[in-house]
């Protein structure tokens, strides 16, 4: 609710500002608590109403909130997302839409990026609908701490649906599911199963869980004893990606992400044919870590991968690469090398962040 004190500095904010405000190309707010100023920006003083704040040079516009439980709505903002000239925005602890009412479309729009946000997926999907030409997209989710009443965040695949609108369009999109409610139980059942839509795409960072459905070690020891699952395991991206990528990134690897990296790897040619890069990030920037281990399973495989990518004079040290994690398989360095080998093999830059 906006008190007569808000109000007051609304309309002096019109009276001092409003050709000022015109030249502003880059505007960056920061809310440390409750975000209610009158961000809609319309003057209510009886006597230059219906003047209204006119930001038709703003190209940028970036609005943080910080406080320590839940995000901000949308409509509070909704104002500033309707600048005739906004190419670029980024919000950070976005708490979806409080109203049904549509927001002003905007086809200036380019790159929209959510930080530590939450959404439904009827909210994201209002959202990307009013912004028709995305170019970019990006989305990490931002779970409990910002979902208010325990919204329900979109799954991954949900948000593939959403974009539907804009997947011709898009160059470049980012997800990180990694902080969602139900991530561990939920989500990872509700994978992406293809982007080949995206017709445009060259850059793409995901995290793994958002791409492939998590088997239990005892389920996956399970489907080997009975000589199944080995081959669907490397199938996930089998036509998965768009033949136009050039940079891929992938985050919060974990050990299921074995056989479908060597799969990929023997078939990039194939799939990606313009693939220059390859990026790996493990669940927590570290390479390795125990944590991380005893959270996604221990991976030789990707152990090795990952510090061989780091040290790409190891992979043609085949006794000190090899020794590296024999204790616990010895097949880990040869396949960690292997990957290695055939992503350079066919000019792609493998890289870990």
């Amino acid at each position: 609710m906006v008190t007569n004190e808000h109000q007051a500095l609304c309309d002096l904010v019109v009276q001092l500002f409003s050709i000022r405000l015109r030249n502003i190309r880059r505007l960056s707010i920061t809310a440390f608590q409750e975000l209610n100023f009158p961000l809609t920006l319309e003057d209510t003083n009886e006597q230059t109403k219906p003047n209204k704040l006119q930001f038709t040079g703003l190209q940028e516009l970036h609005v943080r909130h910080w406080d320590t439980q839940y995000g901000f709505t949308i409509e509070c903002i909704a104002g500033l997302l309707a600048s005739p000239s906004l190419t670029t925005i980024h919000l950070h602890q976005a708490d979806g839409m409080d109203s049904e009412q549509p927001l002003a479309m905007n086809t200036s729009v380019k790159k929209l990026t959510f930080t530590y946000s939450c959404m439904d997926e009827e909210q994201i999907s209002r959202i990307i609908r009013t912004f028709p030409n995305l170019e970019s997209f990006e989305f990490e989710t931002g779970g409990a701490v910002v979902c208010e009443g325990g919204t329900d965040e979109f799954m991954p695949s949900q948000l593939i649906n959403a974009l539907g609108p804009v997947a011709k369009n898009l160059k470049h999109f980012s997800l990180d599911m990694s902080e969602h409610c139900g991530m561990e139980l939920e989500a990872s059942d509700f994978p992406i199963t293809s982007l080949q839509d995206f017709s445009s795409l060259k850059s793409l960072t995901i995290d793994s869980m958002s791409i492939l459905k998590q088997v239990d070690d005892d389920d996956d020891e399970d489907e080997d004893e009975d000589g199944e699952g080995e081959e669907e395991e490397g199938e996930p991206f089998e036509a998965f990606f768009p033949k136009t990528l050039e940079r891929l990134h992938f985050t919060h690897i974990y050990k299921n992400m074995e056989k479908p990296l060597l799969w990929l790897s023997q078939n990039v040619k194939r799939q990606l044919p313009r693939l220059k890069r390859l990026q790996l990030t493990p669940g927590d920037g570290q390479v390795p870590s125990e944590q991380y281990e005893q959270v996604r399973g221990d991976s030789v495989i990707l152990r090795q991968l990952l510090e061989g990518a780091r040290k790409p004079d190891m992979i043609d040290e085949d006794e000190e690469f090899a020794s590296r994690g024999a204790d616990d398989s010895e097949d880990g360095g040869q396949l960690g090398r292997q990957i290695l080998r055939n992503f350079r093999g066919a000019g792609v830059k493998v890289e870990v962040s």
